[in-house]
């Protein structure tokens, strides 16, 4: 059974979440859209629920399988993507003058590599952090203005 998969943005989730009204008019409006019935993704990529063409859901249970962006339906388009704009050294311009078929960039919000990438980079910078916890902590002391006495806030 092959059916489309609809990635919703973070604040659609929110809303798909609430459940209630607001839940069943987004699957209404998928329902409509995707008359066959559609899988709805997260902004991760993972697939959490099916809106059945009869408009009912089915919510799924963890673990959610991922899929990638060439998978989605409504994936955008080279020209609709930010990463279009993201500056290229080897073109001296935007990316959009180098990408060849329609390729987004390499660092691409859409990719899922890209979350890897930046994970790894963040526990590089706090593992290098949490070498010199003392230098950082003084450091912020001094960036907040603090001088090592304790502050007392009383309400009236």
């Amino acid at each position: 059974m092959n059916i489309p998969l609809h990635r919703l943005t973070s604040a659609q989730v929110k809303v798909w979440l609430m459940g209630g009204e607001l839940q069943r008019q987004q699957a209404e409006n998928l329902r409509r859209r995707y008359p066959g019935g559609v899988g709805v993704l997260s902004p991760t990529q993972c697939l959490f629920a099916y809106v059945r063409p009869d408009g009912s859901v089915q919510s799924l249970t963890p673990p959610f399988r991922r899929y990638l962006i060439s998978e989605i339906a409504n994936r955008p388009t080279l020209e609709q993507c930010p990463c279009a704009e993201y500056f290229d050294p080897e073109s001296g311009g935007p990316w959009k003058l180098r990408a060849r078929d329609g390729e987004h960039h390499p660092i691409c919000q859409y990719k899922p590599t890209s979350m890897t990438v930046f994970n790894l980079l963040m526990r590089a910078h706090r593992e290098e952090n949490a070498k010199r916890p003392d230098d950082m902590r003084r450091a912020e002391e001094r960036a907040l203005g603090v001088r090592g006495e304790k502050t007392r806030v009383t309400l009236r």
